[in-house]
This record gives structure tokens, C-alpha cells and sequence, in this order.
């Protein structure tokens, strides 16, 4: 195997399991009113060298478990809810 490609099947699968997944929250705002309406949450990658979200859930896809690095991607995003603004 060559060092310098990711072995995809085991990243992938350790992504799904949550290991250097993460997420980040970008506020959503309404400009009529100035005031923020909610969180779009974003998939990070912090925990591999490959760190481009597209990348990832491109990867997933063309090894037939997009659904379930999705699952783990809402899993991730979902663990802040109850620290977030009530808004």
C-alpha cells in the first residue's frame, strides 16, 4: 500500500465509531431583527491529517457508508444542544 494514501476503510471506520470527530456552530441570524434564529452545526475532521469535510462524506459514499458517518456527524452536532442558547 502507499503510505502517502489514506487507508479510507480504516479512517472511515473509526470516524463513524466518533474518534476525531467534531463539530462547530456557526449562528444562524435573522438581518431583520439582528438577533441569531439557531446554529448551523459543521462536521469537523480535527483528528486526521485529511480534514476537508467533503473529502470525508465523499469518501463514505464511494465506500457504501455515507448513512453512517451522517449518523455520526448529527450525533456529534447534536451533543451541544443542550448548551446552546435557548433561541
Amino acid at each position: 500500500m502507499d503510505s502517502a494514501r489514506p487507508d479510507w476503510a480504516e479512517m472511515l471506520d473509526a470516524a463513524c465509531r466518533g474518534e476525531g470527530v467534531s463539530s462547530v456552530y456557526q449562528p444562524i441570524v435573522d438581518t431583520a431583527r439582528g438577533s441569531v434564529v439557531g446554529y448551523e452545526a459543521l462536521t469537523r475532521f480535527s483528528g486526521y491529517a485529511e480534514r476537508n469535510p467533503e473529502t470525508w462524506f465523499r469518501a463514505a459514499r464511494t465506500h457504501g457508508i455515507a448513512e453512517d458517518l451522517e449518523v455520526m456527524a448529527l450525533r456529534t452536532a447534536l451533543q451541544a444542544r443542550p448548551t446552546m442558547p435557548t433561541n
